[in-house]
């Protein structure tokens, strides 16, 4: 079998280790775990080559889809024995996670295992069933359980921005996709895109790409899903400055639980570059049952230092009472030095543990 070796994570890098795996030298799929998660094993090496049985495992499950539910299990069981049966007696008395390795890699090639400082990138589309248009990317990479809390915009070159537009209008145009959609995908330290999904619907972070792009696009859609054909050209869709959007959620900002209850006061900044959609209210009952976000805070400015300023003043005139939420967590995000110099991942939060008081 092919040698395995994992990369060790730089020091001053925080990251996601990854097994990335390729199948017959064309197919990629990437299977990633926390630094904190492979420190913890003691021994990331091992910890990995275990997340690679899983990985086995779904391609096994993948490969014989097209069988019923009911039998896939037992036809996995049984490729997976032939393959057994295929080994010598030296790779049969190998470690369970070595056998499954040695199976996969003698059947589909080569596995890298490396460091991946993983990036949230999503793209803006609106499509009208044959052409489609993109509005440029969002950066959503702060997250707490995989959900936003910071988005922000523009975040790639204009080269950058051309290529992966031209793609996913591509995708819309090929499926013959009606409406607004945001095709999701992380970003590698080399500055590749691996596609996540496609979500069919406006998002909840529409509103960074209206603050750059000066257009309506719930107005946009509404237009589309009614029947008109795109009313845009690409080359008249434009970006200019920085919108940074923080999610105001009713929830514990040190352990993100909700905080349901009634608002007492309630007060939201407003003002040039300043925008805040929110159904809140004094009075209004938070309710424990469904979605936490509240309030959702936007700041445009000339560029990215302009609007995280802009949001610091905005974040000091919020006033909400009664229920905890999350501003103080914004508030020093806001002053964190990776954020200000932009130096962020999709595990910030966990690297920055000091930012949830």
């Amino acid at each position: 079998m092919k040698k395995v070796i994992v990369k060790k994570h730089h020091a001053n890098m925080p990251a996601q280790y990854y097994a990335r795996i390729s199948l017959d030298g064309k197919e990629k799929m990437t299977v990633l775990c926390s630094v904190a998660e492979a420190d913890a094993s003691k021994n990331p090496e091992t910890f990995l080559h275990h997340r690679l049985i899983e990985a086995v495992q779904k391609l096994m499950t993948r490969e014989v889809s097209t069988v019923s539910e009911r039998h896939r299990t037992p036809l996995v069981k049984q490729v997976f024995e032939e393959w057994l049966d295929s080994l010598t007696v030296g790779e049969r008395t190998k470690s369970f996670y070595e056998l499954a390795l040695s199976i996969f890699l003698k059947y589909h090639g080569e596995t890298e295992i490396g460091n991946l400082r993983a990036q949230h990138v999503e793209f803006q589309v609106l499509a009208d069933g044959k052409n489609a248009i993109h509005f440029g990317e969002r950066f959503c990479s702060i997250q707490r359980r995989h959900q936003k809390l910071v988005e922000e915009g523009p975040w790639l070159s204009e080269e950058k921005r051309a290529e992966i537009g031209a793609l996913v209008c591509k995708g819309a145009e090929a499926v013959g996709y009606k409406g607004l959609a945001t095709f999701e995908f992380l970003r590698d330290a080399n500055g590749d895109f691996y596609f996540l999904e496609v979500n069919p619907r406006v998002q909840v972070e529409h509103t960074v790409t209206e603050l750059i792009t000066g257009h309506n696009l719930v107005e946009l859609g509404v237009r589309v899903a009614q029947g008109e054909s795109l009313p845009l050209q690409q080359d008249e869709i434009t970006w200019r400055g920085h919108a940074i959007q923080c999610r105001l959620n009713a929830e514990d900002p040190r352990a993100f639980v909700p905080s349901p209850g009634r608002l007492w006061e309630c007060h939201f900044p407003s003002g040039f570059g300043i925008r805040c959609d929110t159904h809140a209210h004094p009075g209004y009952e938070m309710p424990g049952c469904f979605d936490s976000l509240l309030a959702k805070l936007l700041t445009w400015g000339q560029d990215r230092e302009d609007a995280i300023r802009r949001m610091r003043t905005a974040l000091d005139e919020t006033m909400i009472t009664g229920v905890e939420h999350l501003i103080p967590l914004h508030r020093r995000i806001m002053d964190e030095a990776d954020f200000n110099a932009g130096d962020i991942t999709i595990q910030y939060i966990d690297m920055h543990q000091e930012l949830l008081g």
